[in-house]
Formats: structure tokens, C-alpha cells, sequence
């Protein structure tokens, strides 16, 4: 059995997800010519799993994908009907335009891509698009922009935007957004004094010793750094506060009634994610919301006992009892 994480096997079902454009190439598959698409999608989480990602984007530097990707194929001819395929999942657009690149570049030095809004019962899919060349140089200059916006955290707390010509980077805190031109492999960066004129442009490609030297980047860097670090901390303390708030209102619903059927998978689902945010003894929570919780997971490790015993499988259950504190990549 495939090792299934939180998001995937918890989280995951109860995403709503907002398409934002739809990235097609043509390539050969099972001998024959066809159409790929990967429908971008932005991942819209509920509260709960929102302050959940952000607390392990804290605590692990890895929170739940913002962005996912649905892979369809079809033959390249008229008529020819989508087959869906996988969801790949992404940190933010711009890493899944670079991850669609790579996919269609493979061994190729070019690839030609084509930009399509994305299709709703109301439009069809066959209007024009845009016409994106990529080369293996393109992802290189992208792959560099991210590895630079990634100095000022994780992407849970700095807001990345996008395609294949410019990358734009919010980091936490009251600064001016960083602008990335891939194009001419240039960087824009606003001081932190003097109201913000004050700015900065150089080669992205040598970003590690600008961050090193340059005092207006430093200063930039330092500014966001310390404001990355009260964020993170405001996510840790919004998690527990909620987890706390979660457990007690959903003991007060059981109102004493036993742990079965629907009130069983309900608890289930809570338990993998608090186990995924604060560990196998959920530390960090008050004494009484603790011990519930606890007692709950007691409860769900006897059910899923008695299940293996009759030959049922759960994956939540190898969920609860497999390593915790993991997130989609």
C-alpha cells in the first residue's frame, strides 16, 4: 500500500478548488498523438485546515499545497473526448508552471505550451490561446526566482504569484512585493526606509551574494525575517487555540453518545489532524482538551483493532499510527 499522508487521505476531500488556468502541450502517448492538459487549480481549505497548514508550514517548513494540477489526456483529433488523470500538488502557481515545464520539456530542448482559460459550462475549450515557448533555461531561471522569494518563507506566509515571464513575491510584514522579470533575469527590491523609494535592481542569478552585501537587500531581508518570525508564532497559538475550541465543541455534540458510524469517521478525521499537527500526545494542548482527545484516539485504535481482526483495513488508521508532523510536498 502507497504511503497516503494527511492531506491526501484527511484533508484533501474536503478541499473546494478554484481553476485558474488550464496549461496544454501535445506529445506522443501510447503511440498515438494527443492533447495534455493541467487544469491549475487553487485549493481552498476550511478554516480549520488553513490555520492546520500554516502551524506545519511553522513548525515543519512544509504546509498543506495551496495549488493543485488535474492531469487530462485526449486524442488530437475532433470530437475526442478528456480522460482525467492524477492531481499533482504545488506549492503556489509558479512552482506548478515550473513543475507543467519540466513535465513537457522531458529530454526536448523546446517545448511549445498553450495557455487556455479555464473551461465552464458556459464556454467551451477551444478558444484561442496564448502560445508559451519554454526551454530548459526557462525552468532554470524560474527554479532560481523561487529559491529566492523562498528566503522570505515558506509560501503559507509569503504570497506568490505569477507565470513563465514574472514572479511576484509578498512577503509577511508592511513591505513593497519583490518582482522578479525572468525575462531579464533581473530582480526589483524596495527599501524598507525612506517611505519605500528607495529601491534596487540587479541580476537575480546572483541573489545569495546580494543578500550578503547589498544593504538595501539585507535590510529588506531582515525586515521580513522578523516579521516571519511573529507570524509563525501567531500560527502556532491560533492552531492550538482552535484545536482546543474544535475538541471541546465536539465533545459537547457527542454529548456522551458512543463513538460509531458517522460520529466515528467524524472523529477519526479530527484526530488525524491533530495527531499531524502536535504530534502523537498532542502536546501543547490544555490537560482537558488532551485527555479527550486522547481517549478518543484510544477509542478509534480499539475500532480499528477489531476491524484488522475481521480482515478491514483502514487507511486512516495506518494514518494514525504511522509517523505524523507530514504534509503534501
Amino acid at each position: 500500500m502507497r504511503d497516503l499522508n494527511v492531506f491526501e487521505a484527511v484533508v484533501e476531500p474536503s478541499v473546494e478548488r478554484i481553476p485558474l488556468v488550464d496549461v496544454r502541450c501535445f506529445d506522443i502517448a501510447d503511440q498515438r498523438e494527443c492533447e495534455i492538459s493541467h487544469l491549475v487549480s487553487r485549493n481552498v481549505f476550511t478554516e480549520f485546515d488553513q490555520k492546520l497548514s500554516r502551524h506545519l508550514a511553522a513548525v515543519t517548513g512544509t504546509g498543506f499545497p495551496s495549488v493543485s494540477a488535474t492531469i487530462r489526456i485526449r486524442e488530437r483529433r475532433p470530437g475526442a473526448t478528456w480522460q482525467s488523470g492524477r492531481a499533482l500538488h504545488f506549492s503556489s502557481v509558479p512552482h506548478a508552471l515550473r513543475g507543467i515545464a519540466a513535465r513537457a520539456l522531458k529530454t526536448r530542448d523546446v517545448a511549445e505550451l498553450y495557455i487556455h482559460a479555464p473551461e465552464t459550462d458556459m464556454t467551451v475549450d477551444d478558444g484561442p490561446a496564448h502560445r508559451q515557448e519554454v526551454r530548459k533555461g526557462d525552468v532554470a531561471a524560474l527554479s532560481t526566482a523561487l529559491a529566492f522569494c523562498a528566503m522570505f518563507g515558506e509560501p503559507d506566509f509569503v504570497e506568490l504569484s505569477g507565470d513563465y515571464d514574472i514572479v511576484m513575491a509578498q512577503p509577511s510584514g508592511e513591505l513593497r512585493p519583490i518582482t522578479v522579470d525572468l525575462y531579464r533575469g533581473s530582480m526589483t527590491v524596495y527599501g524598507v526606509h525612506g517611505g519605500g523609494k528607495d529601491v534596487f535592481e540587479g541580476p537575480v542569478y546572483d541573489y545569495k551574494r546580494l543578500t550578503l552585501e547589498n544593504p538595501l537587500v539585507r535590510g529588506y531581508l531582515a525586515s521580513a525575517r522578523h516579521a516571519l518570525a511573529a507570524v509563525k508564532e501567531d500560527a502556532v497559538h491560533g492552531f492550538r487555540a482552535a484545536a482546543e475550541a474544535r475538541i471541546l465543541n465536539f465533545d459537547r455534540a457527542l454529548a456522551g453518545r458512543p463513538l460509531e458510524n458517522y460520529r466515528l469517521e467524524a472523529v477519526i478525521s479530527l484526530v488525524a489532524r491533530l495527531k499531524a499537527g502536535l504530534g502523537d500526545n498532542l502536546a501543547g494542548l490544555s490537560e482537558d482538551a488532551q485527555i479527550t482527545a486522547l481517549d478518543w484516539s484510544s477509542s478509534i485504535e480499539r475500532a480499528a483493532g477489531s476491524a484488522a481482526a475481521a480482515g478491514k483495513f483502514s487507511t486512516l488508521d495506518y494514518l494514525l499510527r504511522g509517523p505524523h508532523r507530514t504534509a503534501a510536498s
